[in-house]
């Protein structure tokens, strides 16, 4: 992978690969069209960034004009070329739209149909077979979903079975977590997940029951620990549910609707106490820390404030 000359990724028109379904053109309306062909067609959006001056680059837009394995793959894509070093116009539109992965290029784009980004990075890894292995997930026509394997169905149905546990238990967010790494094969219509499925449907009407009496409390509860259980409730579901779209849409509009100068402060505590809760499940103790420290310095007195102390002293405790 190599690091661009210029401060600025630009963007310019395709390969003429007779193998690749081509969006035509330069500029932003050729980014728009490469989109809108994606999502006329129901092929994914594959975008390569690179440079004329760029070996790598060079070794990638070979590969994919004349290796039969990675042509056979990248022939299921609409695809588009970005160099480097022209078309800052189309450039900005793309990575405002798409967050740029890094600064080195190659860089690979991978949309669906949707306009959903399924993938990016800078660099690939260029032996032809590792290549065409690299692509072949994500060249699936339909939705740009990885396709599903025997052990992964499996896996899934493990997990739905654990869910179902959790579910009994009333903890449907604990129970979707088992499903957080399938969230792509989630969408696909293989007809072997029809019971998965119907797990995940259970959790995503115990979560649109549970924003109902959460928004009551928030609502209605006389006592600031119920009020704060009600907001925190809200928030962990839009934040830990965000891939059941329509749960975390109606969790988030909920809690706009609540969001007024009475509750501000309310849900502020309640995101803090979750964003600290989230960095310590992914074991960054420092960052959870300072959130909870912040907690207890701005709202002194509060419920939310007594529980961050309580996190904080286990937090501490463990280190």
């Amino acid at each position: 992978m190599l690091r661009p000359r210029t401060a600025v990724l630009t963007l310019a028109a395709s390969f003429g690969f007779a193998s690749i379904s081509m969006a035509s053109g330069g500029g932003v309306e050729a980014v728009n069209k490469a989109l809108a062909e994606s999502k006329s067609s129901g092929k994914p959006l594959l975008l390569v960034a690179g440079a004329e001056w760029c070996g790598p680059c060079k070794m990638l837009e070979k590969l994919m004009k004349t290796d039969e394995k990675v042509k056979a793959v990248t022939s299921k894509f609409v695809y588009h070329h970005i160099d480097v070093d022209h078309d800052k116009e189309a450039w900005a539109m793309w990575t405002k739209k798409y967050n740029n992965p890094g600064n080195g290029i190659p860089t690979i784009y991978i949309v669906k149909p949707s306009g959903e980004l399924a993938h990016s990075q800078c660099g690939v890894v260029l032996e032809p077979t590792k290549c065409a292995a690299f692509f072949a997930p994500y060249a699936k026509a339909s939705a740009g979903v990885a396709a599903i394997t025997p052990k992964t169905i499996n896996l899934m149905k493990t997990a739905a079975k654990e869910a179902e546990a959790l579910l009994d238990e009333g903890k449907f967010v604990s129970a979707y977590e088992k499903f957080a790494e399938y969230s792509e094969e989630l969408k696909s219509d293989n007809k072997a997940l029809t019971k998965v499925k119907a797990t995940v449907k259970k959790i995503e009407e115990a979560a649109i029951e549970k924003i109902g009496s959460a928004k009551e409390m928030v609502e209605t509860a006389n006592s600031e620990v119920k009020k704060l259980d009600g907001a925190y409730q809200l928030t962990v579901i839009a934040g830990s549910l965000e891939d059941l779209e329509a749960v975390a849409k109606k969790a988030e509009s909920t809690i706009s609707k609540l969001k007024d100068g009475k509750n501000a402060d309310l849900f502020k505590q309640a995101k803090l106490l979750y964003s600290a809760r989230e960095a310590a499940r992914e074991e960054d103790t420092a960052k959870a820390k300072k959130l909870y420290e912040k907690l207890i310095a701005d709202y002194k007195g509060t419920e939310a404030a007594k529980r961050a102390k309580t996190r904080l002293d286990e937090l501490q405790g463990g280190s």
